[in-house]
This record gives structure tokens, sequence and C-alpha cells, in this order.
């Protein structure tokens, strides 16, 4: 739908709404974890639960920020799950108005994913330290969620946020660096004349050697 579609459908909706407040939630949770290297991707789906309204929503819209000298953006997917589905714009650290849309209701008996987004941890985030992704409200056409049991009121959920973080290497990795660095000592030029390599401490079904 176009902007212009867009404005119109919300603009309908708010001439006649007013607002509650209730339980409802637009989350984002993990599919991967949270903690990562740089260079690690992050995911996360975005679930709706309006399943404390009749009939749930009938659709609104929300935003998705981020730190962009900590995260890239990688990319934003729709499930094909509603009637109306409109994806955010990309600004520098924000997602923003992404909408959803059906008159049948959504979300109305309990969690619906609707969608999914993906980071890339850049090295430039310190180690240790956490940077957040935050799904609020929107600010741009998509509007506010509509209650579906009267078209009219409108809805008030609950968001949330998830800390992303940059670790180092485990401490198992850097001895495997460490021993392979070893490895290149042994086999460095000079070497060559020694018996057996490093290597060949293990030797293959059959086959024995000194060591």
């Amino acid at each position: 739908m176009s902007v212009t579609g867009k404005k119109v459908f919300w603009t309908v909706l708010l001439l006649v709404a007013s607002t509650a407040s209730n339980a409802s939630t637009v989350s984002l949770v993990p599919t991967s974890p949270t903690q990562g290297l740089a260079g690690d991707s992050v995911s996360f789906e975005i679930v709706l639960d309006f399943s404390d309204v009749v009939n749930g929503t009938i659709g609104g819209g929300f935003d998705i920020a981020f730190d962009s000298s900590s995260l890239n953006f990688v990319s934003a997917i729709d499930y094909v799950c509603i009637s109306f589905s409109c994806g955010p714009d990309e600004l520098d650290g924000l997602l923003l108005s992404w909408a959803v849309g059906d008159f049948d209701g959504i979300a109305a008996t309990g969690p619906v994913v609707i969608g999914a987004v993906e980071f890339e941890i850049l090295s430039s985030l310190p180690l240790g330290s956490g940077t957040l992704v935050t799904i609020s409200g929107t600010e741009g056409l998509a509007g506010p969620w509509i209650s579906g049991e009267d078209f009219t009121t409108i809805l008030d959920p609950t968001y949330n946020q998830i800390e992303v973080t940059r670790v180092p290497l485990p401490a198992a990795v850097w001895l495997l660096l460490s021993g392979l660095g070893v490895l290149r000592l042994f086999n460095a030029p000079g070497k060559k004349d020694a018996t057996h390599s490093w290597m060949s401490a293990c030797p293959t079904p059959g086959q024995v050697y000194e060591i």
C-alpha cells in the first residue's frame, strides 16, 4: 500500500476513535542469542498479543529503534498471516511505521508472530557493552492500534526492549588459536629435518609413529 493509502486507511479509523488502556503487548522476541561476536547476527520476531480485547485489534503500527553505530540493519520480513501489511521505512537507526491490519481482528486468541527483523553486531560496539533494540508505538503514518471490538477504541499496548551485547572470543577459542600458533612454529622453515611434525602424534589406523 502506498504512503497515501496508508494515511487514508488510518485517518478514517482515527476520526471515531477513543483511547483505552489494556494488557495487550507488542513485543520483540529473540530467535537467536543476544550476545555475540562482531559480525554475528541477532534476530527477533515481532509478536502481537491482543487477547484481552474482544476480537483483538484491527491493526496499527510500530517503530523499531536501534543504534546504527553498534548494529547494522540486515533485513525485515513480513509474515503472510494477515490481510494487510506494509513494511517499515528504513532510516538511520530507525525502522519507521511498520503497519499491519485485518478487519477480522488480529491476535484475539493469543500471541501472533507477524514478522521478523535481523541485525549484525558491529566491531564498533565496545566489548562487554550492550546496545538496545526498542519497539514502540509509531510516530509515522501507520497510526495507533485500534480495537477489533468496536472499531473505535485506541489501544495502548505494552512494548519492550532487548539488549544486545558484544562479547570477546571464548577462552577455549584463544587456546585453540594458541595451539594453531604452535603448529605453525613446528612446521616453520628450518624444522623440516625433524623426524615427525606435531601432527604426526595422531597416527592413522595401522600406522605407528615414534614421537
